[in-house]
């Protein structure tokens, strides 16, 4: 994806943690500081904060965003 900073994030861009320059953990953001992502098996998807371990973010070119 198109690395882009957090400032330019909209709905369905994608958040990364970036860890020792591997992503480790991802997630959707949702928009206004919400995030859809897995937080584990017990507890599923849900909508959680964009949170400072989040220190990547991301645009998929080919997705239209409204």
């Amino acid at each position: 994806c198109k690395p882009i900073t957090k400032k330019e994030l909209k709905r369905g861009d994608l958040v990364f943690k970036v860890t020792d320059g591997k992503a480790v953990h991802v997630a959707i953001y949702k928009g206004d500081g919400i995030l859809i992502e897995s937080v584990g098996r017990d507890e599923g998807v849900k909508n959680t904060e964009l949170t400072s371990k989040f220190n990547k973010y991301g645009r998929i070119p080919s997705l239209l965003y409204i």
